[in-house]
């Protein structure tokens, strides 16, 4: 691994900006895991392709005595919390991951091997079991203060990222198809839930059902260590930690909304900003309702992504494949969908307003455009086929209003003036309005 100094640097806003696992410590968790194996190598992501988690690639070497062929080598994944997340976000996706793999078998996604919550202990999946219990492991560490904000171990999918190839639009149109797939995988096949959010593992003190369970046979009492039943609390992409469930979606935007307004009353970042403090205020207290009256019974959630964007798709091109004008390939393959780590439930429009918002501009015209015509064709409601007009045109302006109230890319890497520039920019959408004229409409 080379060392710090011999690659670009971190800038210092980025979550991963001082996190790093030295390569003792990696060896030390391969210690504990593999005592008959040998790490073969160990190489990190380069700067800049990782924002929240420092990626680790590892070869792992499956020895017979002192010899190791190259059919035994196992190549896997290491993904460290960046330093402004906890335990949550690696139950969140060991969770997602584990209900996908119950669920949706046939999908390319990552396999959890082991996780950390803390950096000291390593928690393993009993696979005599069927997962129904997990072990726990302490981490020999030759530094005993060494501490980290956990991390998971999982295997690694083959194929390059869609952001770092240039392809045409027939294969991007290919690749858009063979996602709707994917994604209606697990929009049909995943339970809904009536809670909406991220996943905990269901606590021990916690009385009464989960909100989500992987079937194993056993009672609803459940035995201690007992890990593949869920509960559904808090939101990691707004940084709202769990609390009590959220049953609507009423109740989940007047969550976020609230807490964006609190971030613009107190980030300095955003001062600039706070004369529509009274705007949004208002806006929460007596416009949410009327947009999204209260229901009748709970809102149904469904399993989403929430950041389905070319760089969490990996493909493969094929050898053997119809080759373009200039003698290259087109139809790749997808070979991995990765980063699972907001994924949980949420109403069946935000994927896609998260699509049109945060990740706007991601895909090319031919990708998405071939995407929501396969989901329409597999019966998955879309912008365009499915989701009521009306309510997709306040989703998406609510949406583009939690995105510049205060956003969570500022101050990132602007200087002073950029900042306040983004700033106006902001002020600019002139955002309440806008949701006025949708509520008139």
């Amino acid at each position: 691994m080379p060392p710090e100094s011999t690659r670009p640097g971190t800038p210092p806003h980025h979550p991963i900006f001082g996190v790093t696992l030295s390569r003792s410590h990696i060896e030390a968790i391969f210690a504990a895991l593999y005592p008959q194996s040998e790490l073969l190598s160990v190489s990190q992501l380069e700067s800049g392709k990782s924002f929240n988690n420092r990626i680790y690639f590892l070869s792992l070497g499956q020895s017979c005595g002192s010899l190791t062929t190259p059919k035994e080598t196992r190549e896997l994944l290491l993904k460290v919390n960046g330093r402004f997340f906890g335990s949550d976000k690696i139950q969140n996706e060991v969770a997602c991951l584990r209900i996908l793999e119950q669920y949706c078998p046939e999908l390319p996604v990552p396999r959890v091997i082991a996780w950390s919550e803390d950096g000291r202990t390593i928690t393993i999946p009993s696979w005599d079991d069927n997962y129904a219990t997990h072990k726990k492991l302490p981490i020999p560490l030759e530094d005993e203060s060494a501490q980290h904000p956990g991390w998971i171990l999982m295997t690694r999918l083959p194929g390059e990222a869609v952001s770092s190839l240039t392809l045409d639009d027939t294969a991007m149109s290919s690749i858009g198809a063979q996602l709707a797939e994917m994604v209606a995988a697990w929009r049909l096949n995943v339970p809904h839930t009536n809670n909406c959010g991220n996943l905990l593992f269901y606590p021990s003190d916690i009385v009464g059902p989960s909100n989500i369970d992987i079937d194993l046979g056993h009672e609803d009492a459940r035995p201690a260590g007992v890990a593949d039943a869920f509960i559904v609390r808090g939101l990691l992409g707004d940084g709202i930690p769990p609390s009590k469930p959220i049953t609507s979606v009423l109740e989940l935007h007047r969550i976020r909304f609230q807490a964006k307004l609190h971030e613009l009353q107190t980030v300095s970042t955003f001062a600039p900003n706070r004369e529509l403090v009274p705007e949004i205020s208002n806006f929460i207290t007596t416009s949410l309702t009327k947009l999204f009256p209260i229901p009748e019974a709970s809102d149904s959630f469904v399993f989403t992504h929430f950041d389905l964007s070319p760089r969490n798709t990996l493909v493969t091109i094929p050898t053997g494949t119809t080759p373009d004008a200039e003698g290259k390939p087109t139809t790749p393959q997808i070979t991995g969908l990765i980063d699972f780590e907001f994924s949980g439930f949420f109403p069946p429009s935000h994927e896609f307003v998260n699509d049109y918002v945060d990740n706007g501009g991601d895909w090319s015209e031919a990708a998405y455009a071939a995407y929501l015509k396969r989901l329409a064709e597999l019966e998955v409601a879309t912008p365009l086929d499915g989701i009521d007009g009306e309510e997709w045109r306040v989703e998406h302006r609510l949406g583009v209003l939690m995105d510049n109230i205060a956003p969570w890319w500022l101050p990132g890497g602007f200087t002073e003036r950029e900042v306040g520039e983004k700033l106006e920019e902001c002020r600019r959408v002139d955002m309440v309005k806008a949701l006025f004229d949708a509520l008139d409409a």
